[in-house]
């Protein structure tokens, strides 16, 4: 046994074991205290990587680990050229954009909705014509089955009520 350890006491050693559980007790209190302000730098130290970007990781042989990240002014100018591109599309200022095409699609609409009123009247007033070509043909049904059926017997008589004269 080690010559400093032969004079140690029990009271000693208890009071050396008090401070080192007191010590461990304040560093947990102490941790517990600051987490809350270690996560906040820890969000702060993401929102700054997030902010500034990352380069892409290579691996010994060169390969890439992983992609390079644009930071965040890199992507609000690749935003600003997406929205340039989107404006000069929706602008009325040459006859390739979208708004010239959707100004052409609704004439075109406009011309098919004339159109099919007017496909739509001629097939009323059609339909008109045959529900009276019906009504013509009921009322002279029994005169012609009359004539039918004089015809069908060979005989030539007029059928009574016809203005049909034979000769």
């Amino acid at each position: 046994m080690p010559e400093w350890a032969t004079g140690i006491t029990l009271g000693e050693i208890g009071v050396w074991a008090a401070g080192a559980a007191a010590v461990v007790l304040l560093v947990v209190r102490v941790r517990k205290f600051f987490k809350p302000l270690t996560d906040l730098l820890q969000s702060f130290r993401e929102f700054l990587a997030e902010w500034n970007g990352r380069p892409a990781e290579l691996d010994a042989s060169g390969a890439e680990k992983s992609r390079a990240e644009p930071g965040m002014l890199a992507r609000v100018g690749a935003l600003e050229k997406s929205m340039a591109a989107v404006r000069h599309q929706v602008k009325n200022d040459h006859e390739t954009n979208l708004r010239d095409d959707v100004d052409r699609t609704i004439l075109g609409m406009d011309k098919l909705s004339k159109s099919l009123t007017e496909h739509i009247e001629i097939a009323k007033r059609s339909d008109q014509a045959q529900v009276e070509l019906a009504a013509t043909v009921r009322e002279h049904l029994p005169m012609l089955k009359q004539l039918h059926a004089v015809w069908v017997a060979g005989t030539r008589q007029q059928p009574e009520g016809s203005d049909y004269e034979t000769s």
